[in-house]
């Protein structure tokens, strides 16, 4: 039988990772979040703000409202074309949450897979923090992407071990190319996240669904069938 913290293997590093397919809300749809982020997040700390978008739009400025009425604290919001090496590390050495949203999936690739980059996703983890990654953030997290333009799997930055993640999506194998890749890669899955579907995976292996609507997964190659 396949555990639910075999299939969802991440880097051994403290800090949660959690994904949404999209910036998530309060509201009915992730009626846990709130309480799920005061337990998990170190409320001493600064929460922060990556945002991919040349400008802040209104869904994510209230959501960051929201943030900051639950947290009781600003979040430092840096527009990652903009930002500094100084900026960044003086921001990213007290920070509790963090969030990664907008943009393409290929701009996070670009921005934290490369390794002399300061924005280095074991950065954000090292102190036991929160990354919560939204929409493409989300899929880049994956060790492939999917795109509409290219006809290959784009390789993403793996702390998804073996997983393809696609925001908003409710059926992982009516995606092109999806079922293809999975049956190609030994222990490869993917993964859909619709609207509404929030996972948390946490250091120790705990997997945890913190919205409404569950992920929907679909697993390759080499993964032991349930016989219950």
């Amino acid at each position: 039988m396949n555990q639910p913290s075999q299939v969802f293997r991440r880097p051994p590093t403290g800090g949660w990772i959690v994904i949404s397919g999209s910036l998530p809300t309060f509201g009915s749809e992730s009626p846990q979040l709130a309480e799920r982020l005061l337990e998990r997040v170190d409320l001493s700390a600064t929460p922060m703000c990556l945002s991919m978008g040349k400008i802040v739009s209104k869904d994510l400025r209230l959501f960051l409202d929201d943030v900051e009425t639950l947290l009781d604290a600003p979040v430092a919001l840096i527009l990652v074309q903009n930002v500094t090496e100084l900026e960044y590390e003086e921001v990213c050495a007290t920070a509790g949450l963090i969030l990664l949203t907008g943009g393409q999936a290929q701009d996070w690739i670009r921005a934290l897979g490369l390794s002399e980059s300061y924005l280095r996703l074991e950065r954000m983890l090292e102190e036991s923090g929160l990354v919560l990654a939204t929409g493409p953030a989300a899929s880049a997290l994956g060790s492939w992407i999917i795109t509409d333009i290219e006809e290959k799997p784009i390789p993403g930055l793996g702390w998804l071990h073996g997983a393809v993640v696609l925001p908003e999506v409710q059926d992982p194998i009516a995606v092109p190319g999806v079922k293809r890749l999975i049956s190609q890669h030994e222990l490869s899955y993917a993964l859909g996240i619709p609207q509404g579907a929030i996972l948390a995976l946490g250091p120790n292996g705990e997997v945890e669904v913190w919205g409404e609507t569950p992920p929907v997964i679909a697993l390759g190659r080499g993964w032991v069938a349930d016989e219950r």
